[in-house]
């Protein structure tokens, strides 16, 4: 190890604008995830919900001179769980735990050089237990498999915290390192038909996958998106906030230093779009985004189903990609991502807690019916309000 001075700061947000390459050469040298862990979409999440929200960023980083060792992005907030309890948390920035308002960002953690994670961890866990101004870490949407999150997790037990798991999923993927014969031959025969076979009664569609370059083309592709998610779901896909994140995290990375590619994809009949996908390439994996479709274009054809079998299959003549994510979630009907898939990640929301009287309210919210514990709240919240 270089005998440079080694130190752990705190990022102000003026830093964090000035820290793309540097954090970008940090993710080339650690196992966190190319796209969710990414300078441009933890910063395009912050630039678009940090004030909204009345947030505090809350980024820990271990340094030796102008280079990144360590990243420990977080952000705080103060909450009510109950009344007359008012909860310092820290979340990763990415998230913001049961708030429809922002986007969803899985696999979340530390961002940590592989060569000095030994070194640079201890630092950033000591500096954390050291500070008396956080009261719980919550961490939405980790991957329960051998990751530094994990051994993060378990670190935080050793040091006094307590942990409780508030929802689990599943993220789904597709290995297209193989060939995509071999995978077509290991689905079911339904979702075959709706991926592939169905193909031949629908000849008049063509695919089409571009990066737009244009503000005005973005708009266009987002507007199809959000019309074809309110007719099937009754609400757009990306509205005001969301909207904004996605075109300032697009502007981000249309820079030709960036490593991470957009791919926006439109399945049309003609000069109709019928189909799209939303999808980001990052160090190898492909992340389906989100899709729209026309719900009801013929009843012998799903497709979103089919879209995805184009794409599936030119991730697999792409030899730069070796990973279709499809991430967590599930369709209206049926859990198709979990027939298409090759393999999954389970993801949990996870809180650690060290405030006594937290972990009280917890235990008691956990231990009683929810809908008892939701009345005793209730009623509690009407006392303190009529001695006021």
């Amino acid at each position: 190890m270089s005998h440079t001075v080694i130190e752990l700061v705190k990022i102000d947000s003026q830093e964090f604008s000035r820290l793309r390459q540097p954090w970008r050469d940090l993710l080339a040298r650690s196992d966190a995830d190319p796209l969710f862990c990414s300078w441009e979409w933890q910063y395009s999440w912050w630039q678009t919900w940090g004030d909204k929200l009345g947030l505090e960023l809350y980024i820990l980083a271990v340094k030796q001179q102008d280079r990144l060792l360590a990243v420990l992005p977080l952000f705080q907030d103060v909450y009510s769980p109950t009344p007359l309890l008012n909860v310092r948390r820290l979340q990763f920035i990415g998230n913001h735990w049961r708030s429809n308002n922002t986007v969803r960002s899985e696999y979340l953690g530390p961002i940590v050089d592989v060569k000095y994670s030994d070194y640079a961890l201890p630092l950033i866990y000591q500096s954390l237990f050291e500070s008396d101004d956080w009261d719980e870490l919550l961490i939405c949407d980790q991957r329960q498999q051998p990751s530094l999150g994990v051994e993060f997790g378990k670190k935080l037990l050793r040091l006094g915290c307590r942990k409780y798991t508030w929802k689990k999923d599943r993220s789904y993927y597709v290995d297209v390192k193989g060939s995509f014969d071999h995978y077509l031959s290991q689905l079911g025969k339904n979702s075959r038909l709706k991926l592939f076979n169905r193909r031949k009664v629908s000849k008049q569609l063509t695919v089409s996958s571009k990066v737009c370059r244009s503000q005005e083309d973005r708009l266009k592709f987002f507007s199809k998106l959000n019309n074809f998610h309110e007719v099937r779901w009754q609400k757009m896909c990306f509205e005001s906030s969301s909207l904004d994140f996605h075109l300032q995290l697009l502007n981000y990375i249309k820079d030709s230093d960036c490593p991470i590619i957009e791919q926006l994809s439109s399945l049309g009949d003609g000069g109709c779009t019928v189909s799209v996908l939303y999808n980001v390439v990052a160090a190898g994996r492909l992340y389906n985004i989100q899709n729209g479709y026309i719900e009801r274009y013929d009843k012998r054809l799903s497709l979103g189903t089919l879209h995805l079998g184009y794409e599936i299959e030119h991730a697999y003549s792409n030899k730069s990609v070796v990973e279709f994510d499809l991430l967590a979630g599930h369709g209206k009907k049926s859990n198709y991502k979990q027939s298409l898939s090759t393999g999954f990640v389970d993801v949990h929301t996870i809180s650690y807690v060290r405030k006594l009287n937290f972990k009280m309210a917890i235990y008691f919210y956990q231990l009683v019916p929810e809908f008892v514990a939701s009345k005793i709240i209730r009623l509690v919240k009407w006392i303190s309000r009529a001695k006021c």
